[in-house]
Order: structure tokens, then C-alpha cells, then sequence
């Protein structure tokens, strides 16, 4: 797939915390670590608004006590 450079402007904090997961080694590099966290947050977003769709099949829990 085409990549495109873009420019982000992260705080600090946000950035030590990136770099932190690079240099354990859960990434090669800043772009991987930033590119995987914005896909996963996106994967998120798509399917929770997929969820709250109406047409969205909806499972029903029923519950029977018994004595």
C-alpha cells in the first residue's frame, strides 16, 4: 500500500510513551508504533458505529430462575 508523509504534533508525554514501546522492542520504529495505534483506535470507531447502527443485529439475553 501507498504511504504518505504526514506531520503530527503529539505532547511529550505522549511521545515518551511511544518511545518507550520502541525501544521494548513492541516496534521498529515511531511510524510503526503511531500507524498501529491509530489503525486499532480507528478499527474501534468503525465498529462501534457499525454496533450502535440500527440494523445492527442485537442479541437479547434472557434469564430463567428456577426453583
Amino acid at each position: 500500500m501507498a504511504r504518505t508523509t504526514v506531520a503530527v504534533t503529539l505532547n511529550t508525554r505522549t511521545l515518551r510513551r511511544i518511545d518507550r514501546l520502541v525501544r521494548d522492542e513492541r516496534f521498529s520504529n515511531r511510524s510503526q508504533a503511531i500507524e498501529a495505534t491509530v489503525n486499532g483506535q480507528l478499527d474501534r470507531l468503525e465498529h462501534r458505529r457499525l454496533a450502535e447502527h440500527p440494523s445492527f443485529p442485537r442479541m437479547r439475553l434472557v434469564i430463567i430462575a428456577a426453583n
